[in-house]
């Protein structure tokens, strides 16, 4: 039952009753308790709450790690060879997943680009720009985008040579209403590029996490000095 209960508003009370009988006495008493459990109830809310939260992350995060096994290629290497690419992209996963246990609600952008790219820390030059706060949601979809990104550069771009290097900036603009991330990938003083005559999953996994995680758009522009990538992500 509900009480209001003056300087403390509403309160949950936990009602019993017991029937009293006194040996001599034929009248009957009846003992009333009221119990508080006003806490007890909101902490089994809350508790209930974050196991459903749970559970539906976990269903998510499943799916993603299913969709890694089952997307990564297999046709034309060798066990090992898979394992390593498989591997590769769960660290990728748990990273994020770990940034987004440490920090809790919102994820900034410079961390999470920070992040991505600290096994090239002299070569990835990270211009900041403004902050830029990620919802959870948003923070794995974009740590694929930029381990993909560089996994490409280390395989075939800038990375790959001794002089090659990486400029990340982007943008925060007001459009249609809302908030709009532009994030610009430009490789420089790499081999020469030329655009792939397929499409890999790589390259799908960037435009499925951008297009259908992220609702934004990508564009990749394979230029003879180094390939050129612009992410447009609305924001929350």
């Amino acid at each position: 039952m509900h009480l209001d209960v003056p300087g403390q508003g509403s309160r949950t009370m936990l009602l019993s009753a017991r029937r009293l009988v006194h040996p001599g006495n034929s009248s009957t008493n009846i003992l009333l308790m009221f119990e508080d459990v006003t806490e007890a109830r909101h902490a089994a809310a809350e508790k209930d709450i974050l196991l459903a939260e749970t559970q539906h992350r976990m269903k998510n995060l499943l799916a993603v790690v299913r969709a890694l096994i089952t997307q990564t290629k297999t046709q034309g290497r060798s066990a090992e060879d898979y394992r390593s690419a498989l591997l590769a992209r769960l660290a990728a996963l748990t990273d994020a997943q770990e940034l987004i246990l440490t920090h809790g609600g919102t994820i900034s952008l410079k961390a999470l680009v920070e992040r991505s790219l600290a096994a090239f820390p002299r070569r990835a030059r990270v211009r900041p720009g403004p902050d830029v706060a990620l919802t959870p949601a948003q923070v794995v979809p974009l740590s694929f985008v930029l381990y993909e990104l560089a996994a490409n550069a280390a395989k075939y771009g800038a990375f790959s040579a001794p002089e090659g290097a990486v400029e990340i900036t982007w943008t925060a603009s007001d459009r249609d209403g809302g908030r709009l991330l532009s994030l610009d990938w430009v490789e420089a003083d790499g081999p020469p590029v030329t655009p792939p005559d397929h499409q890999g999953f790589g390259s799908r996994l960037i435009a499925f996490s951008v297009t259908n995680d992220l609702g934004g758009t990508v564009e990749q522009q394979f230029e003879p000095k180094g390939l050129r990538t612009r992410i447009d992500v609305p924001l929350a």
